[in-house]
C-alpha cells in the first residue's frame, strides 16, 4: 500500500478487554483506519464510520431525505458551485482520459512520447542525439 500523509486529531481508547481495544478516532480525509491498527500492531475487527464531513450516525434518520439544497448547505456549497466543481472534474477526466489514450496509440505505433519514432536497442542514444542535431522532433525541444 502506498504511504499517504494522514492527521490524526484524536484517538481515545473506549474499552480494553482481553487484548481487545475498542478506539474513537478523528482522522483527516483518505485516512486508512486499518493502517493505523496495524501500525499499533493489530488489525480491525470491524470499523464503524460515525461521521463524514457535518453529517453523523446520530442524525440518520431513514424516514427523513435532505434535499439536494440542504445537503450542500451543511458542507457550505450552492448548487451552482457543485454543479460547477461536477463540470470541472468531468473535463479533467476526460482530458486524462483521452491523454492516456493517446499516449497508448502512440505506444502502439512505436512513437515515444514527444510523439518521434522511438529508437529502437540498436540504435540506442545515438538516434534521440540524431534526431535532436537534424531538428526533428518538436520545435524547441533541447538536445540529448
Amino acid at each position: 500500500m502506498p504511504l499517504r500523509r494522514s492527521q490524526v486529531d484524536a484517538l481515545d481508547v473506549i474499552a480494553y478487554t482481553e487484548g481487545i481495544a475498542t478506539l474513537d478516532l478523528r482522522v483527516s480525509s483518505g485516512t486508512y483506519v486499518r493502517s493505523i491498527a496495524d501500525a499499533l500492531g493489530g488489525h480491525c475487527v470491524s470499523l464503524r464510520r460515525t461521521e463524514v464531513g457535518p453529517f453523523s450516525v446520530e442524525e440518520a434518520d431513514a424516514e427523513r431525505v435532505l434535499s439536494l439544497d440542504e445537503a450542500l448547505g451543511r458542507i457550505g456549497m450552492t448548487l451552482a458551485e457543485a454543479e460547477a466543481e461536477r463540470r470541472q472534474k468531468a473535463d479533467a477526466d476526460r482530458r486524462a482520459h483521452e491523454a492516456r489514450k493517446a499516449s497508448e496509440a502512440d505506444e502502439a505505433h512505436g512513437a515515444g512520447a514527444s510523439g518521434a519514432p522511438a529508437a529502437s536497442e540498436a540504435d540506442g542514444a545515438d538516434a534521440s542525439v540524431r534526431a535532436a542535431q537534424s531538428g526533428a522532433g518538436e520545435s524547441g525541444a533541447g538536445g540529448a
